[in-house]
């Protein structure tokens, strides 16, 4: 199991992988309690293998993206006249966040910067 996380994590979402794991044990113990077995799953993957450098860096990405398509919904606003505008603090936190998300990519192999979403794969 410890080898299907690794080699598996950067195209599946840890969600999806925590849910495999939990059917794969529920087929071989039935009466086990769901959700019992999700959370010891859910913290054994994110508190073992959430150390694997490739996974830290799929969440670290995964955290940029999300904050840009944040910021980028507020950068730029329009009034009811049609006017849009640039709001300058938040175009500097929005341009930090794009740099950063530069710098993950140049961090490692591109192939193995391939991370599957959370939505994707729930």
């Amino acid at each position: 199991m410890h080898s299907f996380i690794l080699q598996n994590i950067s195209k599946i979402s840890t969600k999806s992988i925590t849910e495999m794991i939990v059917n794969q044990i529920l087929r071989i113990e039935p009466e086990g309690n769901r959700r019992t077995i999700q959370e010891q799953v859910k913290e054994h993957v994110e508190g073992k293998h959430i150390l694997c450098p490739s996974l830290q860096v799929a969440h670290i990405l995964r955290s940029l993206l999300e904050l840009k398509e944040t910021l980028q919904g507020i950068v730029i606003s329009e009034d009811e006249t049609g006017i849009k505008t640039v709001d300058s603090k938040n175009m500097a936190i929005y341009l930090k966040v794009i740099s950063e998300i530069m710098q993950v990519y140049k961090t490692g192999e591109v192939s193995k910067l391939m991370f599957a979403s959370e939505e994707k794969n729930t």
